[in-house]
């Protein structure tokens, strides 16, 4: 019986439900492993309208100053 080779999809898929995040919101998943490091997974998701204004109300709290 021949082994059946996993698709980026199916993996994915299983990463987000591992990591509890809605797959449909995800557009990119990189996962880096550097031996002796600790591996790290950069996930890239969708934010919606209400989300990104979160994050927009949240940093017009910060202000640049020269130093």
């Amino acid at each position: 019986m021949a082994e059946s080779i996993t698709t980026a999809q199916s993996l994915g898929q299983a990463i987000c439900d591992a990591l509890g995040l809605d797959a449909s919101r995800i557009g990119r998943m990189t996962i880096d492993l550097d031996p002796g490091k600790a591996a790290t997974i950069q996930v890239v998701k969708y934010l919606t309208e209400a989300e990104g204004n979160q994050i927009f109300d949240e940093i017009s709290n910060y202000e640049l100053h020269a130093k």
